[in-house]
């Protein structure tokens, strides 16, 4: 896989993810700012054939950050998920 299709894997997996982020929330701040990082990124990488070495370089830290940040919001995501179930009597799924 290319760094520009790693970008936009990514980008698609943040989408998905700010969907079920509640609206105005940091994570949803945090979660669109990685989105926008990525799509300017892409947009680097695809401007110029092959793209250049920056470009790549900065390609494959956007998509390191925008992982930690994704999995961490997903954990943070997960956690109130299972508050949530717990405060009603329910088992976790």
């Amino acid at each position: 896989m290319t760094v520009a299709e790693e970008v936009l894997s990514t980008w698609r997996e943040a989408e998905r993810l700010l969907a079920t982020l509640p609206p105005l929330s940091p994570d949803e701040d945090a979660v669109r700012l990685a989105i926008l990082t990525m799509r300017e990124c892409y947009k680097e990488l695809t401007r110029e054939q092959p793209p250049r070495p920056i470009a790549i370089s900065r390609g494959r830290a956007t998509v390191d950050r925008a992982q930690v940040l994704l999995a961490q919001t997903r954990a943070k995501t997960d956690a109130r998920l299972a508050v949530g179930d717990r405060a009603l009597g329910e088992a976790p799924g």
